[in-house]
């Protein structure tokens, strides 16, 4: 459980408080790979479900990932059309989260579907880009790429 609420400081009628999309995706990335950890210490190598919630969403402001030369006031995304509670879900494999670049593929797919909850038809490559920023893209051969 994570609180996803981000306002710098305490929260006041003038400052919305917002929630940055771009903190779920993160997160996804760290659990897929230690939940690919725990399960090789472990010894399970089969099909996994994976679910994620976020709660209490009603009159919080998404902040979407956005590309470098964009603007974040581009995406007018209205709070009132969003429900109080969204959920995700995805079956994978123990081997596709232990390869980093299966689990990154899955971690893209997975971050464009809660921006489409959002009502965001975000592209693959914004994604792609948050992650090499944040030194977590691994490229085809296998080496962080930045």
């Amino acid at each position: 459980k994570e609180d996803l609420i981000r306002n710098g400081s305490e929260i006041t009628k003038a400052d919305q408080p917002k929630l940055y999309i771009s903190h779920i995706t993160n997160l996804l990335d760290i659990s897929f790979e230690s939940v690919s950890k725990f399960y090789r210490k472990v010894g399970y190598w089969g099909l996994v479900e994976i679910k994620l919630s976020v709660e209490q969403i009603l009159g919080l402001l998404p902040i979407p990932l956005v590309g470098k030369n964009a603007m974040r006031s581009h995406y007018n995304v209205s709070v009132n059309n969003i429900e109080n509670h969204l959920s995700w879900q995805m079956v994978t494999s123990v081997a596709n989260l232990e390869d980093p670049i299966t689990r990154q593929r899955e971690n893209v797919r997975l971050g464009k579907d809660i921006h489409w909850s959002f009502g965001i038809n975000l592209a693959e490559g914004i994604i792609i880009d948050h992650l090499k920023d944040k030194n977590r893209w691994i490229d085809e051969k296998g080496k962080t790429a930045s």
